[in-house]
């Protein structure tokens, strides 16, 4: 079933709310400062193409401000906003690919998330980046 055009239309506004105030930016800060070695070999494990990964390597920019990464959204549940938001994802679609991360990104967690659910948190995530800059003109001209 299609989307109704208002409904859309709200979501859209929704998220440019959201984006306006820039919760993004503080998770993106988290990740910067994360003090852990991070592994992401082998990155098909990850669910990172090969293509994307060259791609992010090639513009010198730390994966980890690209790719999730599950030790980050276990350490740090609240980053999965930033990853979401870097993937398009609205919380509903990361719930029906089985993954709830409201309680995460509002902060109302109150176990650490557990190992399995932040891997394929983690792979959702880098499923669709790698897609988005396999897709995406700018990544590749960069």
């Amino acid at each position: 079933m299609a989307d109704d055009p208002n409904s859309t239309r709200l979501r859209s506004l929704l998220f440019s709310e959201i984006l306006g105030k820039r919760a993004d930016m503080k998770q993106r800060k988290l990740i910067e400062g994360f003090a852990h070695s991070l592994n992401y070999k082998p990155i098909k494990n990850m669910m990172i193409s090969s293509f994307a990964w060259g791609h992010v390597a090639a513009i010198e920019v730390p994966p980890e401000l690209v790719f999730a990464h599950p030790i980050i959204l276990s350490k740090h549940p609240m980053t999965s906003l930033y990853y979401r938001g870097t993937a398009l994802l609205s919380r509903k679609r990361v719930q029906q690919a089985g993954v709830a991360v409201t309680s995460w990104e509002d902060g109302t967690r109150k176990k650490p998330v557990p190992d399995n659910k932040a891997l394929k948190a983690a792979r959702i995530y880098n499923a669709v980046i790698s897609s988005i800059i396999e897709g995406s003109t700018g990544w590749l001209d960069a």
